[in-house]
């Protein structure tokens, strides 16, 4: 929009807008810091009209744009109704000052609300309790969220979920609800859900809970069962392992006349519906359908859409008022549980046909290509188009496990018609060797029972996909993330990466090292080891659910929780470790007549991940390439200190070091 339209001129333009599906403007377009996308306001070029205009080559009309639009300063005409989405990623007073002067379009229908700001953004969850938060809170009729920020939002009031009096629907994003419901100060926030989902609405309108874990189904039933006032709910669970799969039942009570439905839907989720006995099939079908279609589907025919996903860095100056306090910190969270997920550095993959064949046939596209070669277009225009379309694909991790059974099936049946693979065995054939057409696995009183199983029992093909997902998911970034963490650990402690060259020197005299010849690089291993000691990458990762209810001296777990182990805390106990727990010091794993304790970098017990050794050969095979020839220093913009991000594993934000050839030292 020009700066020299007229207010008279506006006001009819604006006349014309309904609620612009067919409008693009992004208030901070294809520019730092972030973007503002509001579906509701002026521009003189829809989007297709500027990539037509820039296919002479220069692009010079794209970046044309690119200077900062001024967002539209006179009140709404009454013809606009409501709006398709409001992307915040950018805050500052004059987008605050927007959505004050539109707020009768929140309350003109049901808001639906998306928070993905990160929990450990203090100063962005403080601006949303304070400026954001109070212009929709009434009107929220859907809101997806995960657990940290659940957590987050918890503490605007204890019983934030249930002051939204609209609130119908929660996409939980996989967490659960947790019993005894309550929504006290100090209730863990799952406990809250459990209370929202357990208070009527009072219209008869379920509440919602979606691809939450399969959990709490027994507390549910025992709720139901002693039922004296009707309650309406639906909730899908996420069945992402079979060993959480439901039983279906149908229970009913005679005083409520309701009764308690739990149903397999599809393959990877279920339903549990409490409703009247009788009821209103229609509505119920619809009601349903809301809670178990694919999650673009559903947000996308939703209207009055709001995506909160700034952080601090996106807030301008000014906007916080010098006395207001910063919120407290979130109770209840574990270290990982502020993170984000990245990938970092390398990986090597091994003999591995799975992750050059299906994992290139998922990702490999005319995109990637076009952005290599276009870097500005690819940052502007493929990668928000990609990911904004990655939405109408199902769930990722379910075209990766179809993809795994299809390349699995294929080649067993190669294997029946005698025929050999194409290329050298790899894990698929390993597994293979190891099949089985077992199904099932014994248990005794809900517990596995060893005793039912030999060492003969084998793989199904359902075990070979899941093994191979675990190899191909679990095993890139935790290498890639390690060997970022010692690259920063030998550039800050040349005498070690001294000590390295010198083992790889002597022993790795192949080019191609032997096995026997990596098993002998032990203080390369104590390297590798006392790194993972100090940053143990897949510390979010080793936790359990307790199969039984337990005591363990003076605590008792209950059957189904989760049990995690603080594994950073561990591994840097100075009653443990000794006084030098905090250095960075492999010999400690090679002094003679010294018991170590026990490490977790990989977890431990039976179930020890299954990529230790493979991990640990190819980290190896890593630091020989590069250290035969080249030494890691640091640099100017060497990071003093990592910092890390992650909720699957933890990965450091950045790892800057040099690589000096080695015969110019």
């Amino acid at each position: 929009m020009s700066d020299n339209v007229s207010d008279e001129e506006q006001q009819q333009q604006m006349q014309e807008i309904f609620i612009c599906a067919d409008v693009w403007l992004e208030v901070f377009a294809f520019i730092d810091p972030a973007e503002l996308g509001l579906k509701m306001a002026l521009i003189s070029d829809r989007f297709d009209r500027l990539i037509l205009r820039a296919t002479d080559g220069n692009g010079a009309a794209i970046k044309r744009s690119g200077e900062r639009l001024p967002i539209p300063q006179g009140p709404l005409p009454n013809k606009v109704t409501g709006f398709e989405e409001i992307q915040i990623s950018y805050v500052d007073q004059t987008v605050i000052e927007f959505l004050q002067r539109i707020r009768r379009l929140f309350d003109s229908a049901e808001t639906t609300v998306t928070i993905a700001t990160f929990d450990d953004q203090s100063r962005s969850w403080e601006i949303i309790r304070q400026k954001i938060w109070p212009l929709f809170k009434d009107n929220i009729g859907r809101l997806s969220l995960n657990s940290s920020e659940l957590d987050r939002l918890q503490q605007f009031s204890p019983t934030v979920l249930l002051d939204c009096a609209k609130l119908c629907l929660i996409d939980s994003d996989g967490f659960c609800s947790v019993f005894p419901p309550e929504d006290y100060d100090e209730a863990p926030s799952a406990q809250a859900v459990a209370k929202w989902l357990l208070t009527a609405r009072g219209d008869g309108r379920p509440k919602i809970f979606r691809d939450c874990f399969p959990a709490g189904v027994e507390e549910l039933k025992g709720s139901f069962v002693n039922a004296s006032e009707p309650l309406n709910f639906i909730i899908t669970f996420w069945i992402y392992d079979l060993a959480f799969a439901l039983v279906p039942f149908e229970l009913k009570n005679n005083r409520t006349g309701e009764r308690l439905t739990l149903r397999r839907f599809n393959e990877n989720f279920c339903f549990l519906v409490r409703c009247p006995i009788v009821r209103e099939e229609a509505k119920w079908a619809n009601w349903e359908e809301e809670a178990t279609e694919s999650r673009w589907s559903f947000w996308s025919r939703q209207w009055n859409r709001i995506h909160i996903y700034f952080k601090d860095s996106d807030i301008g100056d000014g906007i916080l008022d010098e006395n207001d306090e910063g919120p407290s910190e979130p109770k209840n969270l574990s270290f990982v549980r502020n993170l984000l997920p990245n990938s970092r550095l390398f990986y090597f993959v091994p003999n591995c046909s799975l992750a050059m064949a299906v994992m290139m046939r998922i990702n490999s596209t005319v995109f990637d290509y076009v952005a290599w070669l276009f870097p500005w277009f690819g940052l502007h225009f493929v990668h928000p188009f990609v990911e904004w379309s990655g939405l109408l694909r199902s769930d990722p991790l379910a075209i990766l496990r179809e993809q795994l059974l299809k390349e699995v099936q294929e080649r067993k049946q190669q294997r029946e018609r005698g025929q050999k693979p194409q290329a050298s065995e790899d894990f698929i054939d390993l597994f293979l060797e190891m099949e089985s057409e077992e199904q099932t696995v014994q248990k005794h009183n809900g517990v596995f029972n060893k005793s039912a199983h030999s060492i003969e029992k084998k793989n199904t093909s359902e075990e070979i996909v899941m093994q191979l997902e675990s190899f191909m998911l679990a095993g890139f970034d935790t290498t890639a993330n390690s060997l970022s963490v010692v690259s920063h650990n030998l550039a800050f402690h040349p005498e070690v990466q001294a000590k390295v060259q010198e083992e790889i020197d002597s022993i790795c005299i192949d080019e191609d090292p032997t096995y026997e010849q990596l098993s002998q690089l032990k203080y390369t291993e104590a390297v590798v080891k006392e790194t993972l000691r100090l940053c143990p990458i897949g510390a979010s990762v080793m936790n359990r659910i307790c199969s039984q209810t337990t005591t363990l001296g003076e605590h008792t777990v209950e059957e189904g929780t989760v049990v995690i182990v603080d594994v950073l805390s561990v591994h840097r106990d100075k009653n443990v470790w000794g006084e030098d727990a905090e250095q960075f010091r492999p010999e400690r794993w090679l002094e003679e007549g010294r018991q170590l304790p026990p490490a977790y970098s990989f977890g431990g017990g039976p179930r020890i991940c299954i990529g230790m050794r493979l991990a640990m050969i190819e980290e190896k095979l890593a630091l020989i390439r590069i250290l035969r020839k080249y030494s890691i220093v640091p640099c100017e913009a060497t990071e003093k200190e990592l910092d890390f991000c992650g909720q699957i594993v933890l990965t450091p934000k950045a790892v800057t070091v040099a690589l000096k050839l080695r015969e110019e030292q």
